[in-house]
Order: structure tokens, then sequence, then C-alpha cells
């Protein structure tokens, strides 16, 4: 029968007990029992106003807020009285280097960490990242939008869209590029991070415009053949960039640096300017590619709260003008605070319309897509320990396209 399997069994009698056998339960993501779901009001007021020329001019405003939005929360932190007090100067950071691989030795799992060592909330779990509805946004928006009626073959419809979306963390799962879902110190409370969403965009410019020859409708013969029928039409959009953030370099505590980083290296080590760095955000480098253990200690990336494995070595950049805050420290680059390229694109095409009978016709469409053969820059690199930092990787839409095709209507 269903549930007297003696696997079945044990299940049952397992449920809601830790076995003391155990010592090391490891890492899980559990959701918040009490999980709201996410709230949302918005408004809007707006006015139109008839202009001469068949012109409909729009202005409106447009709100919104929304909280109780989910956020993915570390909680199994270090215990405050275990974390070791932050460095004063990069030579006091140095010279305490094991009290900070300590520290984060207790945030991996326990078959790397030292007997006795663990220091979390809970020391039979490892990283517990909890989801919460906790978090909070806002948007605001100006639409302007101009209307042409159809009137001498010319219609159009332009939009412009001046806004502002704020938040505390836009992607709770992840998904999103150069944006975190977890929050960038745990420590402190998820409003520590409200700045730009990243899918902020302060500006967009949409123009949609079709154009067909009046002036042929009244001719015969083969001049309304050869003139009548064409048609031209578009859309132009224009928008400004998303935001992104600047991730860390690491900071090596350089008695102990990794594979590919030399004592020439160290000294004043060069970041982010400021991304949040607490001690939540230690990197720990427990076993690499090759195996041995190294115990050394670097930054993670900033908007990481958890240590990334394998790391494999990296040339701490020397010229930039920006520098790392010390451990445990706040710089002053915020969450999204970066803006990166905009986004303009202009596709069009041209069509004629040769009429069979009245009812029954053919039109063949020649279409250009980025017609400006504008590239539009994707893939950007955030990385500060990179050596393509700053740099883009690819490109967000296609070069010039033409597109031939017809159709017949009966």
């Amino acid at each position: 029968m269903a549930g007297t399997a003696p696997a079945q069994i044990a299940a049952l009698a397992g449920l809601g007990t830790f076995s003391p056998a155990v010592a090391d339960f490891g890492s899980f993501n559990p959701v918040d029992q009490n999980l709201q779901n996410p709230r949302n009001q918005q408004w809007d007021f707006g006015v139109e106003y008839q202009l001469p020329q068949d012109l409909v001019l729009k202005v409106t405003y447009v709100g919104s807020h929304s909280d109780h939005l989910q956020v993915s929360e570390p909680i199994n932190l270090v215990q405050p009285a275990n974390i070791p007090a932050a460095p004063t100067s990069l030579a006091d950071q140095n010279a305490r280097q094991q009290e900070f691989i300590n520290a984060a030795l207790s945030e991996t799992q326990n078959t790397i960490t030292p007997t006795g060592l663990n220091n979390l909330i809970d020391p039979r779990f490892n990283n517990v990242t909890q989801v919460q509805s906790t978090g909070t946004s806002s948007y605001n928006a100006l639409q302007v939008e101009g209307i042409r009626r159809f009137k001498n073959g010319l219609t159009f419809d332009a939009n412009y869209t001046w806004a502002h979306s704020i938040d505390d963390v836009s992607d709770a799962l992840g998904v999103l590029v150069n944006d975190s879902a977890v929050p960038l110190d745990a420590s402190k409370p998820i409003s520590f991070q409200r700045a730009n969403s990243e899918f902020d965009i302060r500006n967009r410019f949409v123009l949609r415009y079709s154009y067909a020859i009046p002036f042929a409708k009244g001719f015969h013969g083969w001049k309304k053949y050869l003139f009548d029928g064409w048609s031209q039409s578009g859309i132009f959009s224009a928008q400004s960039g998303l935001p992104a953030s600047i991730l860390a370099a690491p900071v090596t505590l350089c008695s102990n640096a990794p594979v590919g980083v030399t004592a020439a290296d160290c000294g004043p080590q060069f970041g982010n300017n400021g991304v949040p760095i607490g001690i939540n955000d230690l990197l720990l480098n427990g076993t690499n590619n090759g195996g041995a253990t190294t115990n050394t200690l670097v930054n993670g990336n900033a908007t990481l709260l958890h240590p990334v494995p394998f790391f494999t070595g990296y040339a701490v950049p020397t010229t930039l003008p920006i520098s790392e805050p010390l451990l445990e420290q706040d710089g002053t680059s915020g969450r999204n605070q970066l803006r990166l390229a905009g986004f303009l694109d202009l596709d069009a095409e041209v069509s004629k319309t040769f009429h069979v009978t009245e009812s029954k016709y053919f039109e063949l469409r020649w279409e250009a897509f980025n017609v400006l053969n504008h590239p539009n820059f994707a893939g950007y690199v955030n990385q500060l320990s990179s050596s393509q930092f700053n740099t883009y990787t690819s490109t967000a839409n296609n070069p010039r396209q033409f597109q031939l095709s017809g159709r017949f209507v009966f």
C-alpha cells in the first residue's frame, strides 16, 4: 500500500527533524512562509489638444508604486561578534589577512572549514538565501505624443517618454544582465541599495510614419499605372542606455597571492571605486583548478554576497583612476550608477501596388532594416578584473539588411 514502504516510513519520520549525526546540512534556498503577493498601484493624468492641420497633442503623466516585491535575501550570516574589525589601511588589511580568511571560511562548506571555525548564525547550514517579499519600486514618466491623422497622404505618430524607474532589487532570480539578485550588503536593510532599476530608460523617442503619393489618384492610363500606388513608411526609435554596476576586481592579500599575481601587482589595489564591500562579500579560493588548497582571500564581485569558486588568477590593473575600498568599507560608486550606450534604429519600406481589378491587386515591397547601419553595442564587460573591462563585446541589432517581398490580394 502507498506510504507503507520502509523508505517512505523513514522519510516521513525524518520530516521536521535534523539528524544529530549530520554536521553540515549544506546550503539551501527557502521561501518565506509569509511570502506576500506583489502589489502595484498605478495612476495617470493627461490632457489632449486639437491643433490645426489635423494634429492632436497629448501630454500624460504616468506613475506607479510597487511593494512586496521578491528579494533573494541571505539570512545565515557571520555572527557580528565574529566579524574582524574593519582594516584601517591596506597594510593593516594585509597584516591581519588570516582573520579575514577565517571569517570567509566560516561562510563556505564545512568540508574545507577548520574544526570549530564555523561562525555563522546557524552553524548547521552554509549559505541560506531566502526569497522574501520586502522589495519596493517606483516609476514616474512624462509622455508626450503628437498624432497627425491621414491627410494629403501623410500620417504619423510621434512619442517621447521621459521616465525614471527606481527599485531595491530589479530581479529576484538573477536573470537580468549587469545586475544581481542578492543585496550588496545583507547586513543592512534592503533600502540601502535603492537605486536606478536595471531596466531604467530615461529617454525614449519613437516615430511611426506613412506617406502615400496623393496626386496620382486622378491619373489615368499609363500615368496611373506608373505613379499611383506608391507609399513609403518607417519606424525610427532612439533611447538612452541602460544602467549597470561596476563589479569589483579582487583585492589580493599580497603575502598569500593567487596564481598569476606577483608582489609587483600589490600595493594600492585597484577596483570599482566603491561598490559596497562587506565581510559577506569575501571570496575565498578553497581549491583552485590545480586542486591545491591555497586559502587565498580576495574580494569577490561586489554584487555577489557569497563565495565564488575556482579563482585562477588575474593581472591587477595599475593605470585606472579608481580605487578599491578596503574590506568591510562602503565606497562611493552605487548600484546601477553607470550609463551604457543608447539604442538607435531606423526601419523603412517602399511599396508599389498594382491593381488588376478593383478588389484584386499585387503589392511589391522593398524593406530595409537598420537603414542607417548604426551599431548598437551590447555585452558590456563590467568586471574590472577582466582584460576587456569597459568594452562592448557584441551588438544588440543586426547590420543593415534588405528584403524584397510580394503578395497578391484577391
